[in-house]
This record gives structure tokens, C-alpha cells and sequence, in this order.
């Protein structure tokens, strides 16, 4: 799978960098499937533009405990689901929430700013055919790691003071069926 986000093209209005440029972002995800239940990811994300290029890696596996269970061990979003039917189910782990890339105006540094993980318990069930509803509920903590060329400042662990709720609509095709 190979993927690329839209735009391509912006102006910044940061210093001597004071004008438009080109940046390209994406990335590719390779799946090593070991047997019916372990499975593999690799990948790496990217954004190429006059700031700087950033890589981004993506590793992990899981693992099917049986036809309920199962475990993602795949970073950054690590979870235990549990689907009692084909129609739903549950979950628990942890994602990303509130990234962003942060720019130095004087010197151009780029720095990667991991500004929070949400740790939360949430659920999901089928509507129609691949289209899903699910829902998300939380707290949110590892505020303001950033990571600036290969110098990492670490986070404040703060768990109690942000809850969130998350709702999607989630379209899930399936090959399977």
C-alpha cells in the first residue's frame, strides 16, 4: 500500500523562506503475514518540502488470540479488541492526538511535535454493509514531547485533566466476504 496527502503546493510567509514552494507527503506500509493469526506492518512516512524532509516509522504486529480476541501491538496505536460478533465490538489502547510539525523561522529546523496520546475505551458497530459507527471515550496524556533534530525533549505526563470523545463514521471495506 503507498499513499500520498494532498495539497502539494503552499506559500509561507515565515522569514526569508517568504514564498510559495512545493512539499510532497506520504508514505508505504508493507504486511508480512506469518500464519492465520500474526501479522506483521512496516512502514515509514514522509514530508519532503523546502523546510526539510521528515521520515516517520511505522512497526508492529498483532496477533489473533482466538475468534473474539485480539491484540495490535502496532505503533503508535497499540490496542486490545474484543468483537463478540461480526457486528461489533470493543477496544482499548492509545493514539495520537494533536500532532504537528513545528518550524524554527530563523534557522528552518524543522521539529516533530508529539503534543498528546489519547488512552481510551471505545466500540463499534456495523451499520450497513462495510459502513461503521463507533465511538471513543478517554483521557488524553505524554503532552509536549517534541523531538527536534535528533534532540528529544520529554513529556509531561498529565492523564487526569483531559478527557475527549471521539465519534466516526468509519467505511471498513472487506475482501472477505
Amino acid at each position: 500500500m503507498i499513499g500520498a496527502v494532498l495539497p502539494f503546493y503552499h506559500h509561507s510567509s515565515l522569514g526569508e523562506r517568504g514564498k510559495d514552494y512545493w512539499q510532497v507527503m506520504g508514505g508505504a506500509v508493507a504486511r508480512y503475514t506469518r500464519n492465520d493469526r500474526l501479522w506483521w506492518l512496516f512502514g515509514v512516512g514522509f514530508d519532503d518540502s523546502d523546510f526539510g524532509t521528515t521520515w516517520i516509522p511505522y512497526v508492529g504486529a498483532s496477533l489473533i488470540l482466538n475468534e473474539r480476541w485480539s491484540v495490535s501491538a502496532l505503533l503508535p496505536w497499540p490496542q486490545i479488541i474484543y468483537a463478540p460478533s461480526q457486528d461489533w465490538f470493543v477496544s482499548l489502547g492509545a493514539s495520537y492526538s494533536g500532532n504537528s510539525w513545528a518550524l524554527d523561522s530563523t534557522t528552518g529546523a524543522v521539529g516533530l511535535n508529539l503534543s498528546g496520546f489519547d488512552f481510551g475505551f471505545g466500540g463499534g458497530m456495523r451499520l450497513k454493509g462495510p459502513l461503521w459507527l463507533e465511538a471513543t471515550a478517554g483521557v488524553g496524556g505524554l503532552r509536549g514531547l517534541t523531538i527536534t533534530d535528533g534532540e528529544i525533549n520529554g513529556p509531561r505526563i498529565d492523564v487526569s485533566s483531559s478527557p475527549f470523545v471521539n465519534i466516526n463514521l468509519t467505511f471498513r471495506p472487506s475482501f472477505a466476504d
